[in-house]
């Protein structure tokens, strides 16, 4: 007897949970809907169907997710095949529709999914997917937001809009702002508002409204942030961002009085000038000149170049003399009460730097000129090392060079520059969009700028540094791809997400114990609720985790434990359990046990490698000085295996990978490279003093190094075969036995 074959069978899913973002669109709009789908299922997920709105509401246009073929396979559906969403992942899909010119809604689009290729027993997925059309009496598009003017306890906030409208920054700590300025109602396209009494090196979120009061129309930026400047920034001298003073001119001040200590014998105050012309820019700093006058003497004489925080004396102080008389009566008599000055400032970095001039007479009386702008422009700006961190946590890329990230979590940049730099920013862009700027401060470390980044969507971005210097010299450089991933979404019964609240629990290494995570140190909470989206964020570093969403009345839900070796965002859509129970006629029986779920881990970035990764490429020779005194270029490394290591002295991690290195120092068999790039030798070497290291470093100041050495993060290790060729990449600590293997297969 011969059997004949049969069809695989497939058996109809159980339940399918999905949601739509966004919820709302324009009138008229070409918009992009994503539909989230969580497979809970034992069968893999082989099927899915989008169908429209009843009615005229949307145009369909196309349909795509990766790994699936999407198509519009009718005017109301569009259908994705010949992919697989396997149990316990989730998959966002995407439609692109245009909506119709007319308000309307609320209506709902239908997701159908099903375990058979060709779509056989499809059932229908739970969740919110209402869709609703809306006008607005105006439309107002904003550009252009950033802040100029940063100070310890002060901004400015400009942005530009195509429509006169008027003007307001909310701010705060977080996105719930909390502190607004008054509207200020003039109608102007170029907006600027000034905030004050912020905290000094703090991170603030800010954003603009921008409204049309003739119809009521009004217009909102998205989040964006700015970090204060840091106290010690500015006391330490040096170049002042952003300085507005005028440049060039006789200055003369006479005003400004310093009550003396003691009982003066006059309070009429001295005058000064400094009459160099300050005109253009600089190479080196040059020699400056001025006069001072008093009615008894001239004290002393001192100078400022950081707008007046910090004072040196004059170089040369020189008196005048009075002349009398004709011939054999002529007499000069020297006079203690006019004084020429001179001074050469002390500058060893690049930027714009507000020079004063101030007298001092016996008496304590004080005369202080207007600040004049001296421009020291001897490089372009020029990008460094950029390292995203939260908390103590660097965030490491992942294989194909991005940095993932989860949506609506602060984080903080670090990016060193050289050229001496006066406006530094990050524009973050998605595709071919402006994007918005992340306006970055100077810190404390020389050529070191820091900020604010906050995502509210998510998306691929593209992270792009933006400077210019006092001269007017501009650059740009692609610092970093982001992939940003979306909050963990939460679906269930309406009253329970009320009540959800989500905890993760982590195991000590130490005592094999769970405990709940403390997120403090990473600026995060931890156990938090759910938002009015029922979302929440969280960014776990390398460790064992659990988590669970504890309901109110109702059993709680816990995911099984996972592991993570970086930091890793949770994503992606989660359902809350439902009750177990057994009905008896009348009668219902539930067991408030929790059950175990797959936890909301993101399976990983994919795509092709990061442009700025410099895999393939070959080192400029160039000549470096090393702390030894020794003059080295990437030509005296060929002929063995090279891990050049860059560091940044104001990177904690720094120290390190320095310990770990000194055993690999004696290996006559490969070549240990350490490059310090945009830092002074003189820097470097005093690092090394206080961390006890006796290894050399090859220091780059001018930042020759920098566009070939382009991976966010430090220390980042370049391992270059004998030929001269960078083979591979590693960012973030490494130990002498994973250096010595790397370097074993060059």
């Amino acid at each position: 007897m011969t059997l004949m074959p049969t069809a695989p069978v497939h058996a109809q899913l159980d339940s399918c949970t999905t949601g739509v973002s966004p919820n709302s669109a324009a009138r008229g709009s070409d918009t992009s809907f994503g539909f989230g789908i969580f497979n809970s299922n034992d069968n893999p997920i082989a099927w899915l169907q989008v169908t429209r709105p009843s009615g005229s509401y949307v145009t369909l246009e196309s349909a795509s997710a990766s790994g699936w073929q999407g198509d519009i396979t009718s005017p109301d559906t569009a259908t994705f095949t010949l992919g697989n969403l396997p149990k316990n992942y989730s998959q966002s899909f995407g439609v692109q529709a245009m909506t119709q010119n007319a308000d309307g809604g609320p209506v709902n689009w239908t997701v159908q999914v099903s375990d058979d290729p060709s779509g056989t027993n499809p059932i229908t997925c739970d969740g919110d997917t209402s869709l609703m059309i809306a006008t607005q009496p105006s439309v107002i598009n904003i550009s252009n937001v950033r802040v100029t003017e940063v100070g310890v306890d002060r901004v400015r906030v400009l942005w530009d809009t195509d429509v006169v409208s008027t003007s307001k920054v909310d701010y705060g700590l977080d996105t719930d702002y909390g502190q607004s300025t008054s509207t200020d109602t003039a109608l102007v396209t170029s907006h600027s508002v000034l905030v004050t009494g912020l905290t000094a090196s703090t991170g603030y979120h800010f954003m603009v409204t921008s409204t049309t009061p003739a119809d009521g129309g009004t217009v909102v930026s998205g989040d964006n942030t700015f970090l204060t400047a840091d106290v010690a920034a500015i006391s330490a001298g040096g170049g002042v961002p952003g300085a507005k003073v005028p440049t060039g001119g006789t200055s003369v001040g006479g005003g400004q009085v310093t009550t003396p200590t003691g009982v003066p014998t006059e309070s009429t105050p001295p005058t000064i000038a400094i009459t160099t012309q300050l005109a253009g820019t600089y190479k080196a700093p040059p020699t400056i000149v001025g006069h001072a006058e008093d009615n008894d003497k001239i004290a002393k004489i001192e100078y400022s170049i950081d707008g007046g925080k910090n004072w040196l004396p004059a170089d040369s102080v020189v008196q005048g003399a009075t002349t009398t008389g004709t011939g054999k009566k002529k007499k000069t008599v020297a006079n203690a009460g006019s004084v020429t000055f001179s001074f050469t400032p002390v500058i060893v970095d690049e930027g714009n730097f507000v020079v004063l001039a101030r007298a001092t007479d016996p008496s304590g009386n004080q005369a202080t000129t207007d600040g004049i702008v001296l421009v020291i422009d001897r490089l372009p700006p020029r990008f460094g090392t950029s390292v995203v961190t939260i908390g103590p946590q660097m965030i490491e890329p992942v294989t194909d060079g991005t940095l993932e990230l989860p949506a609506g979590i602060d984080y903080k940049v670090s990016v060193s520059l050289v050229g001496g730099p006066v406006t530094v920013g990050i524009r973050a862009q998605i595709g071919a969009e402006s994007g918005k700027i992340f306006s970055l401060t100077k810190s404390g470390e020389a050529n070191l700028w820091t900020g604010i980044l906050s995502f509210e969507t998510a998306g691929r971005y593209r992270l792009t540094g933006e400077a210019t210097d006092g001269a007017g010299n501009s650059a740009k450089r692609l610092l970093a791809t982001v992939v940003v991933v979306p909050p963990v979404q939460v679906s269930g019964n309406a009253r329970d997400l009320k009540s959800v609240r989500a905890t993760v629990y982590n195991l000590s290494p130490e005592t094999h114990s769970w405990s709940v995570w403390d997120g403090s140190p990473y600026g995060q909470h931890n156990p938090q609720s759910l938002d009015d989206k029922n979302k929440f964020s969280l960014l776990l570093p390398a460790g064992e985790y659990y988590l669970k969403l504890a309901v109110r009345g109702s059993p709680d839900t816990i995911t099984r434990s996972f592991k993570v070796d970086r930091p890793t965002p949770l994503t992606g859509p989660m359902a809350l359990s439902k009750p177990f129970g057994l009905r008896l006629g009348p009668l219902s029986l539930v067991w408030p046990w929790s059950s175990l779920v797959a936890p909301p881990v993101g399976k990983g970035t994919s795509g092709t490698k990061s442009i700025n990764t410099p895999v393939g490429s070959r080192l400029p020779l160039v000549g470096l000085a090393t702390t030894a005194g020794n003059q080295v270029s990437p030509v005296d490394w060929y002929g063995k295996p090279t891990v050049l290591v860059s560091i940044a002295t104001w990177a904690p991690s720094t120290a390190e990978q320095l310990s770990a290195l000194s055993n690999l120092s004696g290996n006559s068999d490969v070549n240990v490279v350490l490059v310090a790039g945009q830092q002074r030798a003189e820097t470097v070497e005093a690092y090394l003093q206080v961390a006890g290291s006796k290894l050399e470093v090859a220091c780059d100041p001018d930042g020759l190094l920098s566009d070939t050495l382009t991976i966010p993060g430090t220390p980042a290790l370049y391992f270059i075969d004998r030929h001269g060729i960078i083979k591979k990449v590693m960012v973030g600590t490494r130990s002498a036995d994973d250096i010595l293997t790397e370097l074993g297969h060059l």
